[in-house]
């Protein structure tokens, strides 16, 4: 059986746009070094994303899980972040996580919250207001994030449900284009109930990647 896995792991390939070491910007993990995978294809196409080149269906890599596992190892890192796009829609990314699990590594999945999250791994989940904030009760997350852009509606993005459930532990993250203005709108909404915590990019203030 194990042979059996190992081959099939070496033969199916994931659809990735990059693998690079940088810092969690955000979040739980925010400031610790890490590994991110950019997973290729979103079901969403959200207007302030900032990584429209992942939207498409023509990966920069295709590579099997042996081959990401033996990339990631060169970091000399504990954390590996799985991004998109949305990597959730990536059929081979549990067998992803457990294989990096197996490795020693921490495995944290970035998602927009509308499809089954893997076991093992740490999700961030963020509703998108082109979901209409919904998320999908095969999604598990740990943590809550959502950007925050001039027609952000916090009553409606975020019910009262959530702000129970994942008190402290949701987090409002400033529209990029406009970061100083929507900190300030972060902050009143805030301001206005302890359960929400106001985030930042802490790579982008960086200027790294």
């Amino acid at each position: 059986e194990f042979m059996k896995l190992q081959r099939h792991l070496r033969r199916c390939k994931m659809q990735l746009v990059e693998i690079f070491g940088s810092i969690q910007g955000e979040g739980i993990h925010l400031g610790m070094p890490c590994v991110f995978i950019r997973t290729q294809g979103c079901n969403l196409h959200c207007s302030f994303c900032d990584t429209k080149e992942s939207w498409g269906d023509q990966a920069k890599l295709d590579m099997s899980i042996p081959e990401i596992v033996e990339k990631v190892s060169q970091y000399n890192v504990q954390l590996v972040v799985i991004t998109g796009g949305e990597p959730c829609i990536q059929p081979m990314l549990q067998d992803l996580v457990d294989q990096l699990t197996i490795k020693g590594f921490r495995v944290a999945i970035e998602t927009n919250g509308t499809q089954e999250t893997p076991q093992g791994a740490w999700i961030t989940c963020s509703p998108k207001e082109d979901a209409d904030y919904k998320i999908s009760p095969y999604c598990k997350p740990n943590e809550l994030k959502y950007v925050v852009t001039s027609s952000f509606d916090a009553e409606k993005a975020i019910p009262s449900g959530l702000r129970k459930l994942y008190a402290g532990n949701i987090w409002l993250q400033p529209e990029g284009s406009d970061m100083v203005n929507m900190w300030k709108k972060c902050m009143e909404i805030a301001a206005a109930d302890p359960r929400l915590r106001v985030g930042v990019q802490l790579h982008k203030i960086m200027e790294v990647k």
